[in-house]
């Protein structure tokens, strides 16, 4: 009864949303208008405009406009900027993604920066915690207070299993990529379906396998430092139209990756 009276308080309060009763809203959320909120559970999160969320939970989060979350999608501490769709069963914590950018279903990112216009393919995972290999054991009983077996018996010292992942703008991250905590991806990197990505990649590369390895460049080395200088991402909308239209048709459309 708790529940359904604090989500009735949420709805009368924010009337310029649709949100379904079944709803678990936090009296504490912000909540801007035109949102369509679905069964879902969203707990001290701010929700900015004409977004639709469905069967998703959401925690101490920060959303943009326009974004969409499909069901079962979990988000903890993360930061979503405008225009963003999150596919069914995606997990993502501590981590920030930009405009234009789409994961398409059944990704986990953790501890990540994503940069704009970035496309994910289902099952990549990003930025997924390691255990620590250069002890006696890897066991995380011996470095995390908080184990699946709930004991600090043999606890030793407390060592971060996650380091920062950082995916630049326009990167293209296939099916069922790995790309392992604290790497690095050049903005207008592709990254191959079932790539295992240990090492940093370089601005515009194509990367696959495993472990990943250099395929090629996108493009020559002059046109790289043309598009990094451009930095494009960045353009407000209208400016973008305008730079689409100019350099879409000069670059060679007939070669797919």
């Amino acid at each position: 009864m708790f529940k359904f009276l604090k989500t009735l308080l949420v709805i009368l309060k924010n009337s310029r949303n649709t949100i379904t009763l079944n709803s678990d809203l936090s009296t504490d959320i912000k909540v801007g208008v035109n949102n369509k909120i679905d069964r879902s559970t969203i707990h001290y999160t701010s929700l900015a405009n004409n977004c639709v969320i469905k069967k998703a939970s959401v925690f101490s989060s920060e959303i943009g406009s326009e974004v969409t979350l499909l069901p079962e999608v979990i988000l903890f501490s993360a930061k979503l900027a405008n225009h963003i769709h999150v596919g069914n069963r995606t997990a993502i914590s501590n981590s920030s993604i930009g405009s234009y950018t789409y994961l398409a279903g059944n990704n986990r990112v953790f501890n990540t920066i994503i940069g704009a216009f970035c496309s994910i393919a289902e099952n990549a995972t990003i930025g997924h915690a390691e255990h620590l290999y250069t002890q006696f054991s890897t066991s995380p009983v011996f470095y995390k207070k908080e184990n699946p077996f709930n004991t600090n018996k043999f606890f030793q010292k407390e060592i971060k299993e996650f380091a920062t992942t950082t995916i630049g703008n326009d990167v293209w991250i296939g099916y069922n990529a790995y790309i392992r905590s604290g790497i690095t991806i050049g903005n207008g990197s592709v990254i191959g379906a079932g790539a295992v990505v240990t090492k940093n990649v370089e601005p515009y590369s194509i990367v696959a396998g495993v472990p990943a390895k250099k395929i090629k460049d996108r493009f020559t080395a002059g046109t790289i430092r043309q598009l990094e200088q451009d930095e494009w991402w960045n353009l407000a909308d209208e400016e973008l139209i305008s730079y689409a239209r100019k350099k879409f048709s000069a670059f060679d459309d007939s070669k797919n990756v």
